[in-house]
Order: structure tokens, then sequence, then C-alpha cells
């Protein structure tokens, strides 16, 4: 299970605003960045979340967790996606986090 890494500065928010708006007019789009946009919101309800990702190299953010963590949240907010490419992964990655002794 291998979730892709990503950096998030505060440029790169428009960015992400941008492209997912892109794949939404578009019939054509995958949805990509949208079904990660997705993947990281469920991965990252709180700061703790947050940390961890940054401590395994997965999230490189150069802003507070909490900030993040609400940008998350309402990046993309009225968002229509009906196939999530990452649906395998975050449910790994939930069973994963379910067992006992993985618990963060």
């Amino acid at each position: 299970m291998k979730i892709p890494p990503i950096s998030i500065q505060e440029y790169t928010k428009s960015d992400f605003k941008n492209i997912i708006s892109y794949e939404q007019c578009d019939s054509r789009q995958d949805l990509k960045v949208t079904s990660y946009v997705v993947l990281l919101d469920n991965l990252m309800n709180t700061c703790t979340d947050v940390d961890l990702l940054r401590q395994q190299k997965i999230l490189q953010i150069f802003q507070s967790n909490e900030d993040i963590v609400n940008y998350l949240n309402m990046l993309y907010h009225d968002v229509y996606i009906d196939d999530f490419l990452y649906k395998g992964l975050y449910m790994d990655v939930n069973k994963y986090y379910e067992q006992t002794w993985n618990r963060w």
C-alpha cells in the first residue's frame, strides 16, 4: 500500500482549485486530482492525522496542520465525483488503521 506523496504550499492551493474545476467541466477527464484531494480529505480529519502523514513523508506542507485540515475540508465542496479512483487505497488504509496495533 502506497499513498502518493504531495507538497502543499500557498501557491498550490489555487492550482488544486483550478484543476478540480477543469476536471469537473470536461467529462473526458478521469478526475485524478479530484479523487486524490478526496482521499487526502478523508484521511486528514485532525491535526494528528496531518502529523502522521508528514512523518511518513506523504505530505509536505508549509503551513500549520490546522490550516491544511480546514483547507482540504472546503476544497472540494460542491464537487461531484462518481468514480473515486482511490477507493481501494482508502479502504486498505482504513483496514490497516482498524487493526489495534496500528492505531496512531
